[in-house]
């Protein structure tokens, strides 16, 4: 949803969704955000090891909208929080 809300918007920058990541997911085990200090990354730690991606070039890579099906279907395959 951060995501989507960031491509919308056509004054956000890759700086500030690395922001809105930071700000909105911090408490999120799986996730682990890097200081803004211009190398701005964010690593999704999953079952097979963490994945890191650099916010650089990010929103424009991520234009297209996700659709409500693949949404859903990510959702359903989370394990419930605890």
């Amino acid at each position: 949803a951060l995501l989507d809300e960031a491509c919308r918007f056509p004054r956000s920058t890759d700086a500030t969704f690395h922001a809105k990541v930071a700000d909105n997911l911090i408490s999120n085990k799986r996730l682990r955000v890097t200081p803004a200090m211009g190398s701005e990354r964010f690593e999704v730690r999953h079952y097979a090891g963490g994945v890191t991606y650099s916010v650089a070039g990010f929103l424009d890579k991520n234009r297209d909208s996700v659709s409500a099906d693949l949404v859903g279907l990510l959702q359903r395959s989370l394990p419930p929080s605890p």
